[in-house]
């Protein structure tokens, strides 16, 4: 595992994420090579791909990448694929430039940030138009994401839309006593939809909300600022951030789970696997999630959940009220989630992953 900066003990590199590594892998930083210090990060660690690229013998090598960095590092070095004999992979959540795009729309109102922005958002768009098309595989996390990468930049013919995992093990814990009516987890940010959690809050009196959510310090204020002009700081229990292993626990003494995102922004409505329903789903808990396509993909309205208009606080309020008066439909719907949930765990999804990468290494390098 090739990385921009990271401690080189890959239990200390894993231990944010409570991911006990597997005896065959080593971390190796770019930060920690001569070039990496002399240059900085991203030299680093492009002199480090490289180095860990030179020719082993006639093993059938892949390079799994993701995130802009790494899509940038397989532009500078798809030209010595057939000379060094290795294959590019490169898994991705979004279209960079589509969500730069957006974010330069949301500062419109100051100029230079704007203009910012686009000039990034356009440099990405190029980088992309010309690497996706050229690699050996995409693995993208979503049926939205891989389509907004073959209608906008076209795409290799090996690609697969494999959402995230979940593991059920570690997810299904014994029920206890429900101590609070609805849990959200994750990021506060403005796509997330968390402004129409609160304002659904505000309609349904007497119900409680914890939060186990992160942002900028703004972000954060902004959030707890709606809650008091709502009314219903004294009904929010907010927890800030909390580490991963914290929330199996959290979803056992909750009654429903509420995904929010919102249906204005492209990262919500085409790009986002959301974990947060597939760890619902996999620790049995009723769910209230918007009606995208996104979530849809995860489960079906009245079937493992009820879905809700979304950005629309009314619509949703009803269908947490619905849940609440309702305990055989809360039942119903969370044993059927925690059925599905069997289909998406990381071990299915690491099976389907390797088929695909056996298929990527079967082809002849171009």
């Amino acid at each position: 595992m090739l990385l921009r900066a990271c401690p080189k003990d890959p239990v200390e590199a894993l231990a944010p994420y409570d991911v006990i590594p597997g005896p065959g892998l080593r971390i190796l930083s770019g930060l920690n090579t001569k070039t990496g210090r002399l240059f900085g990060k991203g030299a680093g660690l492009k002199a480090l791909t490289l180095a860990a690229l030179l020719p082993r013998g006639r093993e059938k090598r892949v390079v799994y990448t993701m995130d802009y960095p790494g899509l940038r590092i397989a532009r500078s070095l798809f030209r010595l694929r057939r000379i060094l004999g290795f294959r590019f992979v490169f898994e991705l959540h979004n279209l960079t430039s589509t969500v730069l795009r957006e974010e330069a729309e949301r500062w419109a109102r100051i100029p230079k940030r704007h203009d910012q922005l686009s000039r990034r958002a356009e440099k990405a768009g190029k980088v992309e138009a010309y690497c996706y098309p050229r690699m050996d595989g995409l693995v993208a996390n979503s049926r939205g994401t891989l389509a907004a990468v073959e209608d906008t930049f076209g795409a290799p013919a090996h690609r697969i839309a494999l959402p995230n995992g979940v593991d059920l093990a570690r997810f299904q814990v014994a029920d206890e006593t429900p101590d609070v009516d609805l849990l959200y987890t994750g990021s506060l940010d403005g796509w997330k939809g968390v402004d129409t959690l609160i304002d659904a809050l505000g309609l349904l009196e007497g119900v409680r909300l914890r939060v186990a959510g992160f942002g900028e310090p703004q972000v954060v204020e902004d959030f707890l600022e709606r809650a008091r002009r709502q009314g219903v700081r004294d009904r929010l229990d907010f927890l800030g951030y909390r580490p991963h292993r914290e929330i199996p626990g959290l979803l056992a003494r909750t009654r429903i789970v509420v995904v929010s995102t919102s249906g204005l922004s492209r990262e919500g409505k085409r790009f986002t696997c959301p974990m947060k329903v597939l760890e619902a789903m996999g620790a049995g808990k009723p769910i209230v999630a918007a009606d995208l396509p996104t979530i849809r993909e995860l489960m079906d309205h009245e079937k493992e959940g009820l879905l809700f208009k979304p950005d629309d606080a009314e619509s949703l309020a009803r269908a947490i009220r619905k849940l609440l008066d309702d305990e055989g439909l809360s039942v119903r719907l969370a044993t059927a989630a925690r059925k599905r949930a069997e289909g998406y765990t990381w071990r299915q999804r690491t099976k389907r992953l390797i088929q695909f990468l056996e298929g990527v290494v079967r082809e002849p390098l171009v």
